[in-house]
């Protein structure tokens, strides 16, 4: 037991509880169970540690490693420990690692026949845990041993957290009824408590309902099963439900309290912004209408002031407008003046251009005649290369004529020699004479045909030398032309460029005119931009005046609205005051209301007390007849 006790004290926290077993296990050598491996892994996940009816396992070791992973746990919110029977060392390890945890808020002990030393245990728990809410301890024998009994109730009593306590067939005495009266006075955190199925009554009756009217807290008690009077129950559960309709009823007035405070204290707060934004919008409005009147006596001032000047200005103005127009007019005479001037050069000017005109004309005629020799040149030229060609094809034809001859005596020749050949044989001299004959007349041709080419040729010659001094004449007259024409057309050039240049000193003269002319424009221009200026000035003056009367009705209005204001906030004052006297009203009925109901309550339940002493009485007295 005590190396048990010093591995445990060694070991650690884990985060989770199933490992955390398994090494506590590892460490004690000991089999884990796996029922408590399956229960350890459904808590780390739930919060919920069940080992519901598991008798088995609930050994002492076991008890031991458990209470060490309890106490060390800060998940766990509910324990299950019902019907596991565990032995006596086995449940108060069990108890002091369920003291040391912090976080369970239910425990469940039923049916594990616990005594006056479980009892003990639990007091302990009790005067100790400050987070258990619901504790169930049905089907066990806490009230066999009076004193251990006596101790839960005074721990009971002192305990603050306990909402929900299950004593169902525990055994419990009419001795027990004086402890459980106590605690029930003592506690000021318990709600419900379920008594059935013990041996409570009948003499304590009348103290368990004074107990149960003097905590208002415990809603409901469970008594069926016990030896208290039929009527008697009814009546302590009817003060448990009675607490409860009165814990209801407070509840809704305070609900119904706080709704109205919050009503009244939004009221109160949008009546302040109201207020305040009403008066932070009078304070500006106030501030904005005197800075306001300031600027606008600052504008007046300087409208006049400027209005001042801008006469003066206006009277300068006009006495330069005066001088303007006088210097325009005799800019307007001097126009006239340079425009006569300009018209008698523009008919000078044209007068020049129809003579230059002209002479372009007649040099346009002397080019078109130039062109027309030329063309009667290349009419010429082109009668000679006709000429040419056609001695050419005299030539040709006279050549072709002579090689027909010279054929027709080649082919005369060989018809003779083919008679010749055919007459061989039958003049064979004959055909000597006759070839002496041919031969002379060959010859002759031949002599013919030398002469007839010599001829040709020089005829040929004398067509080519005159074709050549004829070329040679239309050349040097052409070149004889071209001279001329090229000696008229520099002349042409230097006529035209005189006229350009004169021409260009026209256009020169002009510019300068046109450009004298800009410049008036200009200034004139720029005096009606002045005029304009000047008048666009005026007219913001009066723009302004007309703002500055604008303002002064938009702070007329101002104050119109601020009049308004002030009425709708005294509307509003008197409907906040109307409220506050009809929510007044509302809490003096619902205070006279719930005055009622106390009061038809305290009659009800001193009826009850009147029929439950006269019952007494009547049974008291039927008991003292019975025994007589």
């Amino acid at each position: 037991m005590i190396k048990i006790r010093i591995c445990l004290q060694t070991f650690e926290a884990m985060a989770c509880l199933r490992e955390e077993y398994l090494n506590l296990c590892e460490q004690l050598n000991i089999e884990p169970e796996p029922s408590v491996k399956k229960a350890l892994k459904v808590a780390n996940v739930s919060g919920c540690l069940s080992l519901k009816g598991d008798t088995s396992a609930m050994s002492v070791i076991t008890c031991q490693i458990l209470a060490k992973i309890i106490a060390n746990s800060q998940t766990l919110s509910k324990l299950d420990f019902s019907n596991c029977m565990p032995p006596q060392g086995g449940f108060a390890d069990l108890m002091n690692g369920v003291e040391k945890n912090k976080s369970v808020r239910e425990l469940d002990l039923s049916s594990n026949n616990l005594q006056a030393g479980a009892a003990l245990q639990l007091a302990k728990y009790l005067r100790l845990t400050s987070s258990l809410e619901r504790i169930f301890l049905q089907w066990n024998s806490l009230g066999q041993g009076k004193d251990a009994f006596a101790i839960f109730c005074e721990s009971l009593g002192a305990n603050q957290s306990l909402q929900e306590l299950d004593l169902r067939n525990n055994s419990l005495t009419e001795m027990s009824t004086e402890d459980l009266v106590r605690a029930i006075k003592a506690n000021k955190s318990l709600k419900a408590i379920d008594l059935r199925w013990n041996q409570l009554g009948p003499g304590e009756g009348r103290v368990l309902l004074q107990a149960i009217q003097d905590s208002p807290r415990l809603t409901c008690i469970q008594l069926d099963g016990n030896l208290f009077n039929s009527d008697l129950t009814f009546a302590i559960e009817m003060a448990a439900s009675h607490n409860a309709d009165m814990i209801q009823l407070a509840q809704e007035w305070e609900v119904r309290c706080n709704i109205l405070t919050r009503h009244t204290s939004q009221l109160e707060k949008r009546d302040e912004k109201r207020a305040s934004g009403v008066r932070y919008l009078l304070q500006q409005q106030g501030q904005k209408l005197n800075v306001l009147n300031k600027e606008q006596k600052n504008e007046m001032i300087k409208v006049e002031e400027q209005l001042y000047v801008n006469r003066r200005r206006l009277d300068t103005m006009e006495s330069l407008v005066l001088d303007k127009e006088e210097q325009i007019e005799t800019l307007q005479e001097m126009n006239k003046s340079i425009q006569e001037d300009r018209e008698l050069e523009r008919t000078e000017l044209a007068e020049q251009l129809n003579l230059l005109r002209d002479q372009l004309t007649s040099a346009q005629n002397l080019i078109h005649n130039l062109k027309l020799k030329m063309q009667e040149q290349e009419a010429e030229t082109k009668g000679l290369q006709l000429e040419n060609s056609h001695l050419k094809d005299g030539m040709m034809l006279h050549n072709s004529k002579c090689e027909d001859v010279i054929k027709a005596a080649e082919e005369r020749a060989m018809s003779a020699i083919k008679n010749a050949r055919q007459e061989k044989a039958h003049a064979e001299e004959e055909i000597k004479k006759m070839q002496k004959g041919y031969e002379e007349k060959l010859k002759k041709l031949d002599a013919l045909r030398e002469e007839m080419e010599k001829r040709s040729q020089a005829q040929n010659q004398t067509h080519l030398e005159a074709l050549t001094a004829m070329k040679s004449q239309l050349q040097e007259r052409e070149e004889k032309n071209m001279a001329s024409w090229k000696s008229e057309k520099a002349e042409l050039k230097s006529a035209l460029e005189k006229c350009k240049s004169h021409l260009d000193s026209l256009q020169k003269v002009l510019q300068t005119k046109t450009d004298d002319l800009g410049k008036c424009q200009v200034t004139i221009a720029e005096l009606k931009q002045v005029v304009a200026k000047e008048q666009e000035k005026n007219e913001i003056l009066n723009r302004k005046l007309e703002d500055a009367a604008r303002q002064r009705e938009e702070a007329e209005s101002l104050k119109s609205q601020i009049s308004s204001i002030q009425s709708e906030l005294t509307s509003l004052r008197n409907e906040k005051d109307s409220q506050i006297k009809q929510l007044a009203e509302l809490v003096a009925t619902q205070e006279k209301h719930f005055a009622d109901l106390r009061f038809g309550e305290a009659e009800r339940t001193g009826i009850l007390c009147s029929a439950v002493s006269q019952y007494i009485a009547k049974v008291g007295a039927s008991v003292g007849t019975s025994e007589h």
